[in-house]
């Protein structure tokens, strides 16, 4: 397993296995097809309602604690201070872990506040001390964010010493943030990708008709593993969601692609740029 280095020395595993969207009941299986086949990382978050079955599911496969490594996500919902200490305690209680690997802000806003509302940076702040408490008390290994763009991610710098260990975004061909991606890179933070497949676009077969780089991608083996080796050799971190136990075992394939130079360029300058999630851009 490639890892990437972090700021406070530890390292994160270049991949890992996304649970969005992951029913209770299929994420056992997701997680036993993904040890065997050499995932170690597992990606949660509160409001994916699957905490306590990832863990359990861990657990399950047998593999030692230590050799794996845990992130769930503070929920817009638990925004602010006390309401993140005390949904990360209750979260903690439910996977029953004493301690989690990384711990994300999922959102710049909050819940139930406007997006323009100056109140979201108060709260996400808020949030921030809550875990940068958290992890000096060692309940917390690595903290960081999710969906920050460069403004965002200059507030935070501007109030706290601390940095972020990681800024998990969405980052594909279809969606790169390459501003984005610098702007955390020169300043000693990881980005993790999700949504690194555009939610399944680029493995289409429609897509690939359209598009000469997808078709010629395809035409070569696995085009899921040679895009996500696409976002690894910018050095960025991406956590893939399957359940189906030979998507998992493709995806792996990533860690040994190949991806030709002229594949890399066409990727790059893919001519469809759209999210495929919220715009974080529009949070003040």
């Amino acid at each position: 397993m490639q890892r990437l280095r972090l700021n406070n020395n530890r390292e994160i595993d270049i991949l890992g296995l996304g649970t969005y969207q992951m029913r209770k009941e299929e994420v056992e299986n997701a997680v036993n097809a993904a040890m065997k086949n050499g995932y170690r990382l597992y990606d949660t978050a509160q409001v994916y309602r699957n905490e306590g079955e990832v863990a359990s599911g861990i657990r399950k496969t047998g593999i030692k604690r230590e050799d794996v490594f845990i992130t769930t996500k503070i929920s817009t919902a638990n925004q602010g201070y006390s309401a993140a200490k005390e949904s990360l305690r209750e979260s903690m209680k439910v996977m029953d872990e004493e301690y989690l690997d990384l711990v994300l802000i999922h959102w710049p806003g909050a819940e139930k506040v406007e997006l323009d509302d100056p109140k979201n940076k108060e709260l996400r702040h808020g949030t921030y001390e809550a875990l940068i408490e958290l992890q000096k008390e060692g309940v917390v290994k690595n903290i960081g964010v999710s969906n920050f763009m460069i403004s965002h991610l200059r507030d935070l710098f501007e109030a706290f010493h601390e940095r972020p260990q990681v800024n998990q975004i969405e980052l594909s061909p279809i969606c790169y943030p390459k501003e984005v991606v610098e702007f955390c890179q020169e300043n000693g933070v990881v980005v993790q990708s999700y949504s690194t497949l555009g939610r399944g676009k680029l493995l289409s077969e429609e897509w690939a008709e359209k598009y000469p780089v997808l078709k010629r991608m395809k035409q070569k083996g696995d085009i899921s593993a040679q895009i996500l080796k696409w976002a690894m050799l910018k050095e960025c971190a991406v956590i893939p969601k399957s359940k189906t136990p030979e998507r998992i075992e493709q995806n792996f394939k990533a860690l040994t692609a190949e991806i030709s130079e002229e594949d890399v360029e066409g990727l790059d300058d893919f001519p469809v740029q759209e999210r495929t999630c919220w715009d974080p851009n529009k949070i003040l």
